[in-house]
């Protein structure tokens, strides 16, 4: 039985991994649908900055002191479970090295949320989930 996540408050970051679907629902927002995808490298440069502080603003600042938020989108973001767990393994390195006050913070108080509509939960998705799942919400 999953456990039901605890309500969790923190400055956002989100990632749109792709935008490809394996669905064609008609309902969905993503109604021009392609299959471009985001590269490590641009998700790095979006993890550095937010590590280092330089996205933490007046508005947003109760937030940030909560913890953050890493948002996983996408068309679906199970796509390329491979690039989530790449980021996610990142964040933390960069989190661990960099020392300022946000991530004395974010050290212990983040969470990770994945956008999916479940058909992708094969082995590797799999995986991925058991190695984040106390961070996964």
């Amino acid at each position: 039985m999953l456990k039901s996540p605890k309500n969790f408050e923190g400055l956002s970051l989100t990632f749109l991994t792709t935008e490809q679907c394996n669905l064609r629902c008609k309902y969905c927002y993503e109604t021009d649908k392609q299959s471009r995808h985001m590269t490590f490298d641009v998700a790095k440069r979006a993890v550095d900055l937010l590590v280092s502080g330089k996205l933490v603003t007046k508005e947003n600042k109760a937030f940030a002191q909560k913890g953050v938020i890493l948002d996983f989108i996408g068309g679906d973001s199970l796509v390329n479970p491979k690039l989530v767990d790449a980021i996610l393994d990142y964040f933390v390195k960069q989190v661990n090295l960099v020392d300022n006050k946000w991530t004395k913070i974010w050290r212990c108080n983040w969470r990770a949320s994945l956008c999916s509509n479940g058909t992708l939960f094969n082995d590797e998705v799999r995986k991925v989930c058991e190695k984040w799942k106390n961070f996964l919400h």
